[in-house]
């Protein structure tokens, strides 16, 4: 099972899920090999590299804990370590390189070296802000600066050794936000490039037949203003670029059946996090929804044999029983109820998240 985490909440659910899996939570006996794969220009990310620490540690334990341990069941995999297992637990393994992320966007188009014509129509389509936008920490909520740079992603050395990996039965899902910049630009981008059947690339035909879930997580957060209000990433414009984002899924996605299972996950509570553009600085707490997000790709596990290339998306989202305002584990669906007592992590999310 190869799941795109894309941005920081990409980053976030990925670090749920291998909490799952180190609890004993199985993928259905389907995948014995899970391949996290990072996608994010913000390589200084805090939640990023605190991911990839994780599943670093996460193959430490599990090489040690030998095959047949109850908890640690499923591998985790670098793209490079299917091929080679001597490979060293580099945690730059789990994340996908971006060909001109590292730069102001207008240096990564050779905006200074285009003729006038192109340059007017360059200047038609982005700000002066947007040629100037600095991307060594992501696209800061600008999806059309992100739809530039990532579609250079099928070129990077990465999906080269993604693509040979990839053989008939393998699955592939995609995790994304919404309402920011990296996740609403990428995950409709890499979806296109996975389902284009294109003869110069390896296992093309096998991989744009492959069942792909995604997840898109709809707000649920705020960002605090900053000190001097200067702020580039402004919470207030969360929810009208969610509602541009899914009317274009609507008819670029949806009804071209694209994407076998897609889940939305949102939550209308305040909860502010700091304010942070990218870097180390941003290093979110824990949030429920990630949790509901790694539940989401399990769900998708079990549903696998059952979908078709034929049949409509499937469209999933996560509900809670309404209450005192208060999230408790008896408003839970009983599949999530399930999973979560039969691993080993119910003390630990009574204790993160309380009841």
């Amino acid at each position: 099972l190869y799941v795109f985490g894309i941005g920081g909440t990409g980053s976030r659910v990925i670090k749920a899920l291998s909490m799952l899996l180190a609890s004993g939570v199985k993928l259905d006996g389907k995948f014995d090999t899970l391949v996290p794969i990072i996608i994010d220009p913000d390589t200084a990310n805090g939640d990023l590299n605190r991911t990839a620490d994780i599943l670093t540690k996460y193959q430490n334990i599990e090489k040690k804990a030998g095959e047949n341990n109850s908890i640690f069941g499923t591998k985790i995999k670098t793209l490079t370590q299917l091929t080679n297992e001597n490979i060293a637990n580099l945690n730059n393994n789990f994340t996908f390189s971006i060909d001109g992320s590292g730069q102001k966007f207008g240096e990564s188009i050779d905006y200074n070296g285009l003729d006038d014509e192109n340059k007017a129509l360059v200047d038609l389509l982005f700000s002066k802000e947007n040629i100037e936008a600095d991307m060594t920490v992501g696209f800061k909520g600008n999806p059309n600066i992100g739809s530039v740079v990532l579609n250079k992603i099928v070129d990077s050395q990465e999906y080269q050794e993604f693509a040979n990996s990839f053989n008939d039965g393998d699955a592939i899902f995609i995790i994304s936000s919404i309402f920011g910049g990296t996740g609403a630009s990428g995950f409709p981008l890499l979806l296109k490039n996975l389902r284009t059947n294109d003869s110069n690339r390896l296992n093309s035909d096998k991989i744009s037949q492959a069942t792909i879930g995604g997840i898109s997580y709809l707000p649920y957060f705020k960002v605090s203003d900053n000190n001097n209000n200067e702020k580039e990433i402004d919470s207030a414009t969360f929810f009208g670029k969610a509602k541009a984002a899914l009317s274009y899924y609507e008819h670029a996605i949806f009804k071209n059946n694209s994407i076998n299972v897609f889940y939305h996950i949102g939550d209308h509570a305040n909860n502010n996090m700091k304010y942070a553009e990218g870097k180390a600085e941003q290093k979110n707490e824990a949030h429920f929804v990630e949790l509901a997000g790694a539940l989401a790709i399990v769900d998708f596990v079990k549903s696998t044999p059952s979908i078709s290339l034929d049949n409509e998306t499937i469209i999933k989202e996560f509900g809670v029983e309404e209450g005192t305002g208060k999230l408790k584990f008896d408003g839970l669906g009983q599949d999530a109820k399930n999973i979560l007592i039969k691993s080993k992590i119910m003390p630990k999310i009574l204790l993160c998240y309380g009841e």
